[in-house]
């Protein structure tokens, strides 16, 4: 079986680097970019199974990536999951309504990120599903 392929995108290089890390010794194949912009690039080029996006980022941040990703692939469906903090409610309120997208609180237990990662591949549409199949 392939290794699902998650793509990380934080600017903060030691979080960027642990998460990369942990997933890669989970059997995960990682690619990992600073900001929304090279993600939105990166996912136009080679769609991950999964993106892990901060918020808070230079360029374009990760709810503006995920608007994006809205706005550019219509009804196409991916699996996210933005890691905000607790007083972060508009990045959740924004993207509310896009199926696909959970959440994830500051400060980010590797433990909880890879149980969410397990459920998210058993329950979630495969790559590339659209919403209106």
């Amino acid at each position: 079986m392939n290794a699902k392929r998650i793509l990380i995108a934080d600017d903060e290089p030691h979080v960027l680097r642990v998460i990369e890390l942990f997933l890669r010794r989970e059997g995960y194949e990682i690619e990992a970019v600073r900001d929304g912009q090279q993600a939105l690039e990166s996912i136009l080029r080679r769609p991950p199974d999964l993106l892990i996006t901060d918020v808070n980022m230079p360029r374009m941040t990760g709810t503006a990536l995920c608007l994006e990703l809205k706005k550019q692939l219509p009804g196409r469906e991916f699996r996210i999951i933005v890691i905000t903090s607790m007083a972060e409610s508009e990045p959740r309120e924004l993207v509310a309504d896009m199926p696909g997208v959970s959440f994830i609180e500051k400060p980010l237990s590797m433990r909880s990120l890879v149980a969410m990662l397990a459920k998210l591949f058993a329950t979630s549409p495969a790559k590339g599903t659209s919403s209106d199949a």
